[in-house]
């Protein structure tokens, strides 16, 4: 999962020899992949290749359809929840550019328990936003990784 998730680039050490990989590591996999799977992945890839050209048009559609349907339903609650956390970064952020114009004014006037109250307002509104910040990329590293897995179940089943 890390390789699938992180890697784009490899330096593959195999065959008494090094290369360079540029791209995913199920590029990597589905273009070369290690030499010791190689037999154990031909005897897979016959079988599943046997398995696809043994389904007629009908049961391949039904099978995309069933992976279709697993994807928006795995999908969909995290990118809900993707958007109601995109919305409350913009709605905190419009009330930290509030609280800041209140410090201005309060600092303006020489109002120390305002400005003293407005710190610990911001503060705690920043740490807010970096913590939904950090919910937003984790959903969106979970969705984009959905995604990949889902285009290359569909991407092996063409083949």
């Amino acid at each position: 999962m890390f390789l699938h998730s992180l890697a784009n680039r490899f330096i593959v050490f195999q065959k008494n020899s090094v290369s360079v990989f540029e791209g995913s590591y199920s590029s990597f996999l589905e273009k070369i992949g290690w030499d010791e799977e190689a037999g154990e992945e031909n005897s897979r890839n016959g079988s599943l290749q046997k398995e696809n050209s043994s389904l007629n048009k009908k049961d391949l559609r039904k099978i995309r359809s069933e992976i279709l349907q697993r994807k928006n339903r795995e999908l969909k609650p995290l990118e809900e929840q993707l958007i109601t956390v995109e919305e409350t970064i913009d709605k905190k952020e419009k009330e930290l550019t509030a609280k800041n114009d209140e410090m201005i004014d309060a600092a303006s006037s020489g109002d120390s328990r305002r400005i003293s109250a407005l710190s610990i307002e911001i503060h705690n509104l920043k740490k807010i936003i970096d913590d939904l910040f950090s919910e937003f990329e984790e959903l969106t590293f979970s969705v984009e990784n959905l995604r990949d897995i889902f285009d290359s179940e569909l991407k092996s089943l063409a083949d």
